[in-house]
């Protein structure tokens, strides 16, 4: 269900650029995703396990990149994708 939102929320903003962030937390890299207010963040390691403590990471790197958190979030493959919960809702900064 969470997927097709998603995709809804994409297909709405066509036009809407994605912009890729590069994010250091720990001595690790993350790329985080952003196109209108769906997020999704990569941990850049050969080997990302879905655990408690990597989805506490990945979101951290979301909180970094765009000073918004991540809302309705989910696993998809071996990362994390979700909504921008941003104060004021006016997206990333």
């Amino acid at each position: 269900m969470i997927a097709i939102l998603m995709w809804i929320a994409a297909a709405g903003d066509a036009a809407t650029p994605t912009i890729n962030k590069k994010v250091e937390l720990d001595g690790r890299t993350y790329r985080v995703e952003i196109k209108g207010q769906a997020v999704e963040v990569f941990d850049k390691s050969a080997f990302t396990k879905r655990s408690p403590e990597a989805g506490v990471k990945l979101r951290r790197a979301v909180e970094i990149a765009t000073g918004c958190k991540i809302r309705d979030a989910y696993w998809e493959a071996a990362h994390l994708a979700g909504i921008l919960d941003c104060p004021g809702s006016h997206g990333p900064s």
